[in-house]
């Protein structure tokens, strides 16, 4: 216990010392320290974790999982109930509802029966909360209905008005109506929950002032949004910890500004929401606010929106890595916390054992004495008899011993097997994670490319062909962005992306570049699924070392079935691979092919992850023994 006291208090330093947070930290600390009993420290680190799930929600993992642990050893229910929801909250606050929600769970049971109102009412706000933002509107709406009806019964107040409880029910529902874009019924459990009393209910308050603010900008009353939104701003600056939220607030200001098109008041509360985001690392709020800023620069200063599309982009690249790393920390701390239960389990059943092999043997000894002692005036008959119950009891223990091992070695054999079993679903769950991975590199390095190929077109000064090229590109990082988090797109987008690029490229190259597509008639391109931007890179790469240093040529692309699979080549009339490979360190092209590796290697966790037969074949043409371009065969289940 003193080692984990030692965790905590390292813990408070990094967290102070990283924060503006005004944790009274010597106080926690001498708490901690001076608490006599195990359930005291875990309540007050439950406590402690609840605080930091809103503004330091690595830290209250950290902490709220070593807490849990402790909770779990010496059969704490109450403290893990407390800590799971901590857990909960901080998971949450990093947008990973999924996570929290199945935390939520695993205490539903105990929430249920429980007379603790006030846990009972965090549970099932909690809930209601994660069910939303997971737009799973139909269980939000059944955990807040449930927390007003527990409120009420709890309360016995009929009617509701009487209720001050009922303003964070309210202010949950007109949240929920309003994702679900239907604003009467949002407008009117506003107007419920500003009927109640809101005295010491600062945070309540102000996200009921910026849940109507939403509401009156959704039913385009800017004037009244922007009075409400004011209100928020207000209220949220009186809260201790109130970066998130007003950091969103300012955004929300923003939005109503640019509708009434004042654009100047709208970038100057963006760049207050930047001001709050940028130093705390909200990279979520970061990412709202840059897309914002982006579009409101598109119709007038392309350069500035394409300056803010790239931070937006490399916001959303920073979260998913985050989520990445974060997914994979929860899923080992899963498995460690697993193998712990199973060598609990092991050392009660070991403890079991040896209590009852003492009972068992105090228990004939005590029989055997008995004997003795009531025998005593029939000597020789008992003595007879003793060795007769003497053989019968080695030859029982005997067996017993035998059922013993035979028990211990089934018992083995189960656990181990139950340890595979767990180290082959988080090893799937492993390689999917690094298939997403994979994914997000690619992103980039297209882009990377085609701002190149803009780059030469601006300072060839042709400004026509530039206006064309980045209207197509913009189509083209626009169907980038709508498939970047999708695993798996229609072939039909697929090939649609592939010839916005060889536009670009045919462009780029002043009609150096010669193309056509044929897509099979009969194939239903829409209906048919294959990794996100599986074609492309060979396109790129047959342009690059095959077209390109040639001056010129000719690249056809083709889609046709065969059987049960789908077949699309990638044919140029290029210099063929060994030429260029002969070229790279002298041509004047500074390009490195990463797309083609990557496709690679993502057919093959396709094939580890999904049992599929994708596949990649390159041949190399030659005509009179000379190298006549290259043709790469990739080929797909038809799904």
């Amino acid at each position: 216990m003193k080692k984990f006291i030692a965790i905590v208090i390292v813990l408070f330093k990094v967290i102070t010392g990283n924060t503006q947070a005004t944790l009274n930290t010597d106080s926690l600390k001498r708490l901690m320290t001076v608490a006599k009993e195990d359930t005291t420290r875990i309540i007050l680190l439950a406590k402690l974790c609840n605080e930091l799930a809103r503004f330091a929600p690595d830290s209250a993992i950290k902490l709220g999982q070593e807490g849990l642990k402790l909770a779990k050893q010496i059969h704490y229910l109450k403290g893990e109930v407390y800590l799971t929801r901590s857990l909960g909250v901080a998971w949450y606050s990093i947008g990973e509802y999924s996570i929290a929600i199945k935390l939520y769970l695993s205490k539903l049971k105990y929430i249920d029966t429980t007379k603790d109102m006030e846990i009972k009412r965090l549970y099932n706000a909690e809930l209601t909360i994660a069910y939303r933002d997971q737009r799973d509107y139909t269980e939000a709406l059944k955990y807040v209905n449930k927390n007003l009806d527990a409120v009420y019964k709890f309360l016995q107040y009929s009617p509701r008005d009487s209720c001050t409880f009922c303003t964070g029910c309210f202010l949950l529902m007109a949240s929920i109506y309003l994702e679900m874009h239907q604003t009467d019924s949002a407008q009117k459990y506003v107007y419920e929950a500003f009927s109640y009393p809101m005295t010491n209910m600062k945070g309540i308050e102000a996200n009921l002032y910026a849940v109507a603010g939403r509401l009156y900008t959704e039913l385009k009353n800017y004037d009244t949004a922007l009075q409400l939104h004011r209100q928020s701003v207000q209220r949220f600056l009186q809260l201790k910890y109130p970066y998130r939220a007003l950091a969103e607030a300012y955004n929300n200001m923003a939005v109503v500004f640019d509708a009434l098109d004042l654009r100047d008041s709208a970038f100057f509360y963006l760049y207050k929401s930047l001001a709050v985001s940028k130093p705390k690392n909200f990279v979520k709020q970061l990412l709202e606010t840059y897309l914002i800023l982006s579009k409101m620069h598109e119709s007038y200063n392309n350069d500035s929106a394409l300056y803010y599309h790239k931070q937006a982009m490399l916001a959303k690249d920073f979260l998913f890595n985050q989520k990445a790393q974060r997914l994979i920390a929860s899923y080992k701390f899963d498995l460690e916390f697993q193998e712990q239960e199973v060598e609990n389990a092991e050392a009660q059943l070991r403890s079991k054992i040896k209590i009852y092999a003492l009972l068992g043997a105090a228990l004939f000894f005590f029989t055997i004495g008995l004997i003795l002692l009531r025998n005593n005036d029939r000597r020789k008959k008992a003595l007879a008899l003793l060795k007769k119950q003497k053989s019968e009891t080695d030859r029982q223990k005997s067996k017993a011993e035998q059922a013993f091992e035979e028990l211990k070695s089934a018992q083995a054999q189960l656990i181990e097997a139950e340890k595979e079993k767990m180290r082959a679903y988080h090893y799937k769950e492993l390689l999917g994670l690094e298939a997403q991975a994979l994914r997000a590199q690619m992103n980039p390095h297209f882009i990377y490319n085609c701002m190149n190929s803009i780059k030469a077109l601006i300072q060839s000064d042709d400004k026509l062909r530039s206006i064309e090229y980045l209207t197509t590109f913009s189509k083209l990082i626009r169907t980038l962005f709508q498939n970047s988090d999708k695993r798996q797109i229609s072939l039909y987008d697929e090939i649609e992306t592939c010839r916005l690029y060889t536009h670009l490229e045919s462009m780029r190259l002043d009609g150096r570049l010669k193309y056509s597509f044929y897509i099979d008639p009969n194939l239903d391109l829409k209906s048919i699924m294959v990794p996100a931007l599986i074609v492309q890179p060979f396109i790129e790469n047959a342009i690059w070392h095959g077209i390109v240093p040639k001056d010129g040529g000719q690249i056809n692309i083709s889609v046709k079935r065969q059987e049960e699979v789908i077949i699309c080549e990638v044919d140029d009339d290029g210099i063929g691979r060994e030429m260029s490979k002969r070229n790279k360190p002298v041509t004047p092209i500074i390009h490195e092919s990463k797309g083609v590796h990557l496709s690679q290697q993502r057919l093959h966790l396709e094939k580890m992850l999904n049992d599929t037969n994708a596949s990649i074949e390159t041949i190399d043409k030659v005509y009179n023994n000379v190298a006549a371009g290259t043709k790469v065969v990739l080929t797909f289940d038809l799904q």
